[in-house]
């Protein structure tokens, strides 16, 4: 049985890919006249009528099911066992994971105390990978969920004392001056289950926060890191499975930003240049 995080995205797909069907069905649509209507390969549409979509994004989908004119929502066969809906109220907060291995669902709950904040923040890390196609075993329900929060070290001590009187255990962490990444507050749960929110990333373009993807998961929705800024922080983090989540998120882009692609991933320096350029040979 797969991990939660894993079965929800796999079960979106699945469910993406029938309303499609269903549209093309509807409106009396060949496979030709969806694909120039929705602009993409007709062959694209062939793997979402056969229900071949594993190697197709969930960000490819959802545009899809967009421009068919769909409502694109979480079905209740999609949430987690044990997910509840996003808390409407202030009252006390109630965490959504019940046990450990379920730190996405952690994730949710961390995502609505910023959104409460007023926090701008994107995800990044596995899920982002999974977003964009790298299902893996890292993105597995047991590994942490990362997230970036463009914050000064004095706003994160004061974003930990929201999680602190919530309930949360928080660690602010400081980086060292050759450190990338200048502070990270780690948020748990007494399941242990634990979230990264990075309180920013040397190189990384200011406007990053503002072109996050909003996608559905675990009834409620998160903004994730868009591909182009997700492929420049794979290049730059430089190892053997960041350039690959990044290959792949590559290859299944339907349209991709070169310029901002390149634009952003040199402000991280010339070794993750030159990675994305090997990436782009």
């Amino acid at each position: 049985m797969p991990p939660p995080d894993i079965a929800t995205i796999q079960a979106l797909r699945a469910d993406l890919a029938l309303q499609i069907s269903r549209r093309l069905v509807h409106r009396e649509l060949t496979q030709v006249e969806a694909a120039r209507l929705f602009d993409v390969p007709q062959a694209t549409l062939s793997k979402i009528v056969n229900g071949r979509v594993t190697d197709l994004s969930l960000e490819l989908l959802i545009r899809i099911a967009v421009r068919a004119g769909l409502p694109v929502v979480m079905p209740p066969q999609c949430r987690p066992a044990d997910a509840r809906p996003p808390c409407r109220s202030r009252r006390t907060h109630t965490m959504r994971a019940r046990r450990a291995g379920q730190s996405p669902l952690l994730l949710m709950d961390v995502i609505e105390v910023l959104e409460r904040a007023g926090v701008d923040y994107a995800v990044i890390g596995a899920l982002a990978a999974a977003v964009y196609g790298a299902i893996r075993a890292s993105a597995s329900a047991s590994a942490n969920a990362d997230a970036l929060v463009s914050l000064t070290v004095s706003k994160l001590s004061s974003l930990s004392q929201i999680f602190k009187k919530k309930g949360f255990t928080v660690e602010l962490r400081h980086g060292d001056a050759d450190d990338p990444i200048p502070a990270m507050l780690v948020v748990g749960d007494k399941h242990r289950n634990r979230v990264d929110l990075l309180g920013g990333l040397r190189g990384l373009d200011p406007q990053t926060l503002s072109r996050t993807v909003e996608i559905p998961f675990g009834g409620a929705t998160m903004r994730v890191v868009s591909r182009e800024d997700f492929i420049a922080m794979k290049c730059f983090a430089g190892r053997p499975q960041d350039l690959e989540d990044a290959r792949v998120a590559l290859r299944t882009a339907e349209k991709l930003d070169l310029d901002l692609l390149r634009k952003v991933t040199r402000r991280f320096g010339r070794p993750a240049a030159d990675a994305l350029e090997l990436l782009l040979a």
